[in-house]
């Protein structure tokens, strides 16, 4: 007699479960460490304070020396963290980054590394073959040098991002493309995909600008509009195909009366270089000081701090026809509002044309279909 064939869920049934259960055990799963905030590029639309000074009120603290981050990384692996993402800044320009980076992959981390690839070397790709990275994610702001070089502000950047990319590329290593949409560098949109589809790696855009984290709004200015961002996100058929299909499949959000329903302090966590506990890289308004204090208390006391965080049943959000397609956070809002809860009229907006994208010109598409039949 032959044994049953068991039927397993497809990979993305079975994230949506586990990713269910983890949030309902609040197991802090993602986690992000930032090992400094210093950057040898000086990108106008960065959110750090003052272009690289300390964030969450910490004046001139130091960064977090190379035994604390290595006791971190003992204590959120402990908690249950499985990916991880070390960032910046620049996290290269971190002389002990070899030993942080080779520490947490002896840890089981899935580790990827978010790098402006300037600073790729062999040393570097020496570290990667030998431990290698789930992926190294690289910021692309533009595909020309005269446009790179005015949004970083730093010679000859373009073409050692260039340089690095192609070391990556050639010693096998997995890595990724993103890019912050904005006036400076929209009119090569296409270009820095071309890039992207060249290298054959993944291309993901960011059009939400924020406010840096010292409350400077002058990157809001860079800020593409509303209509014409989301025509560019979406002219991508695997974008227009991935936004449609969530669309299909999900049911009309509920409201929970939560004000935070994202995973930050859920299943997420982010460590800035100072030693600060937060919920996510520009969620500033909880932190606890895991120099002070182990990781699993701040985490306690973070969850804590989220539930208590509600908002009523006749908030604008909760009935919005567009929430499918929003992106709006409380921490963005706060940023840029002051107030965690107040909707944010620029991510409002670009849900706004999302919906006519996906949901009217299916309809309409749909209507006339029905006409010619």
């Amino acid at each position: 007699m032959g044994c049953p064939d068991p039927t397993f869920p497809d990979n993305s049934e079975f994230m949506r479960a586990f990713s269910r259960r983890v949030k309902d055990r609040r197991i802090p799963l993602n986690g992000s460490l930032e090992l400094t905030q210093r950057c040898n590029l000086r990108c106008v639309h960065c959110y750090c304070d003052g272009h690289n000074a300390p964030s969450c009120g910490s004046g001139q603290r130091e960064e977090m020396p190379t035994e604390e981050a290595l006791r971190l990384l003992d204590e959120i692996a402990e908690a249950g963290c499985l990916f991880l993402v070390l960032t910046g800044g620049e996290p290269l320009l971190r002389s002990d980054f070899a030993t942080i980076y080779r520490y947490a992959k002896e840890k089981g981390f899935m580790i990827t590394v978010f790098s402006n690839a300037t600073l790729i070397d062999e040393t570097v790709l020496d570290l990667f073959r030998e431990l290698p990275p789930h992926a190294v994610d690289i910021s692309l702001y533009a595909a020309t040098a005269e446009t790179y070089e005015r949004i970083t502000g730093a010679k000859r950047s373009f073409q050692r991002c260039m340089d690095g990319i192609a070391r990556l590329r050639d010693a096998g290593i997995r890595y990724r493309m993103k890019t912050v949409l904005m006036t400076l560098n929209q009119h090569e949109f296409a270009d820095m995909e071309a890039i992207a589809e060249r290298n054959e790696v993944p291309f993901r855009v960011d059009c939400a600008i924020n406010p840096r984290l010292d409350g400077d709004r002058s990157p809001l200015g860079l800020r593409v509009a509303p209509e014409q961002a989301v025509e560019l996100e979406l002219v991508s058929e695997a974008r227009h195909a991935s936004w449609n299909e969530w669309h299909e499949k999900s049911i009309p959000l509920a409201s929970q009366g939560k004000l935070y329903n994202c995973g930050g302090g859920v299943s997420g966590f982010h460590i800035d270089a100072y030693g600060w506990l937060l919920p996510c890289v520009i969620g500033t308004a909880f932190k606890y000081d895991l120099r002070t204090g182990p990781f699993d208390k701040g985490w306690d006391r973070m969850g804590s701090w989220i539930a208590k965080k509600t908002v009523p049943e006749d908030h604008k959000c909760n009935h919005c026809d567009k929430r499918l397609f929003c992106t709006w956070c409380p921490a963005f809002s706060e940023l840029e509002n002051v107030d965690a809860s107040a909707p944010c009229e620029y991510l409002c907006l670009l849900a706004a044309a999302r919906k006519n994208r996906i949901v009217d010109n299916n309809a309409g598409s749909e209507v006339a279909k029905g006409a010619v039949t």
